[in-house]
């Protein structure tokens, strides 16, 4: 049908009503004039009427608007309210409640159940950063001060992971076989030659004793001495560099380059972990948890220590603590009320039994975290130096079962404190 029948349809529809509507209003006239006039006998002949000439057999029935008017009608009537049947307590019966907003009312959750939400909530998100924790430990984030330095040039930066900085530059200026003119003997020219590298190392040994002394701002882990000739050697030796510089410098490297080209070859045999690698590491761990435990042990030193992570956090808030020595994933949770920590648990399995058995429920008072992220966090406010080693060599894991895996190096003791 083109729009032209349509508007036809439409037109001889509405002529239609009007003049259908036109004859009922003149007969509803008459009835009430009639003294024997039925209401609803009227109606049910005006309902006919329609029925028989098909009023609503329009426009709007061909499209069927008034069925989906009906149909939305019904909607919303469905809509409009609801049951729900419960149990009361108080009478023994079953009672019934009408609710009209279109939103169910939400049901309350079990504490028991919302605290086990919260608490494996804390739990995959302390998984998943100790997940990345691991591969950050994994890295050598260590800074290593590096000296390049043969009878041509120094040169001096620093690298830590994958960041490289230069810091000095120097050339010596010194070339062989260039001599003024006249006859000199052999000896002479040895004698020069030596003056001139004794003058190099003591001029290179002076710049590296400002650059990485203990005044420095330059903080490293240790220092790497490399070169291509014997000239890194008379620098070890010298009586210029000083002691606190040859205690730091962990080792030495022959190299093919000097100079930037020396340096860039020390950075490519780190990334590889050829200088060093994962022995390296452990070495270095070993060393400072040998240091500890030396302490410890020494009846004269013993109470310059604090020993577990409870009494070096006690040292802490006192302020008389200089640096902690941690064990990584010597735990993993901490159990905490508000802000004091409570229970520092091991394995997930534990956790659970310790919320069970102290009746607990885990939201605004009760909380739980990641026992590295804590204490990364309490050194970092409290300016607390935090040392943490690997947890894979065998004294580690002595360390872990004898002192708690945490031991804190002391300004002073607590029996200092209490005699005050």
């Amino acid at each position: 049908m083109n729009n032209n029948n349509i508007k036809q349809s439409i037109d001889n529809t509405t002529q239609y009503n009007q003049q259908n509507d036109y004859e009922i209003k003149q007969n509803n006239t008459q009835q009430q004039n009639n003294g024997n006039y039925d209401s609803n006998y009227n109606y049910s002949q005006n309902q006919n009427y329609y029925q028989q000439h098909g009023q609503y057999q329009g426009y709007d029935e061909y499209y069927g608007y008034n069925d989906y008017e009906h149909e939305e009608d019904q909607y919303e009537d469905d809509l409009a309210g609801y049951d729900e049947c419960d149990w009361d307590p108080k009478t023994n019966k079953m009672r019934i409640t009408t609710f009209t907003s279109e939103k169910k009312p939400k049901q309350k959750i079990n504490p028991m159940v919302k605290s086990h939400q919260n608490t494996m909530k804390t739990i995959n998100r302390i998984n998943e950063y100790n997940h990345y924790g691991n591969k950050r430990q994994q890295r050598d984030r260590n800074l290593y001060g590096i000296i390049i330095i043969n009878n041509k040039e120094l040169y001096l930066g620093t690298i830590c992971n994958n960041y490289t900085t230069e810091l000095y530059s120097k050339s010596s200026g010194f070339q062989s076989g260039k001599h003024n003119k006249g006859g000199q003997s052999a000896q002479r020219f040895g004698r020069i030659y030596d003056n001139k590298i004794n003058a190099w190392i003591k001029e290179c040994s002076m710049k590296i004793n400002k650059i990485f002394d203990q005044n420095s701002i330059i903080k490293t882990h240790g220092i790497i001495l490399a070169g291509n000739g014997m000239t890194k050697d008379k620098l070890y030796q010298s009586k210029f560099l000083k002691d606190e510089i040859k205690n730091l410098i962990i080792k030495q490297v022959n190299i093919r380059f000097g100079g930037k080209n020396g340096f860039n070859e020390i950075f490519g045999k780190l990334k590889n972990k050829q200088l060093f690698g994962k022995q390296g590491q452990n070495h270095r761990d070993d060393d400072i948890l040998q240091e500890v435990i030396k302490l410890a042990m020494d009846t004269n030193q013993c109470d310059m220590i604090s020993i577990g992570v409870m009494e070096s956090i006690k040292a802490m808030k006192l302020n008389i603590i200089k640096y902690i020595v941690l064990v990584h994933d010597a735990f993993k949770y901490v159990i905490k009320k508000k802000t004091k920590p409570i229970r520092f648990i091991k394995t997930e399995i534990e956790l659970h039994e310790v919320i069970k058995e102290m009746n607990i429920e885990i939201g605004k008072t009760w909380k739980i975290v990641g026992f590295m992220e804590y204490m990364k966090n309490l050194c970092r406010i409290n300016n607390v130096e935090l040392k943490i080693v690997s947890n894979d060599t065998e004294i580690a894991k002595q360390f872990v079962n004898e002192f708690s895996g945490c031991i804190g190096v002391l300004h002073q003791s607590f029996d200092y404190l209490n005699d005050e």
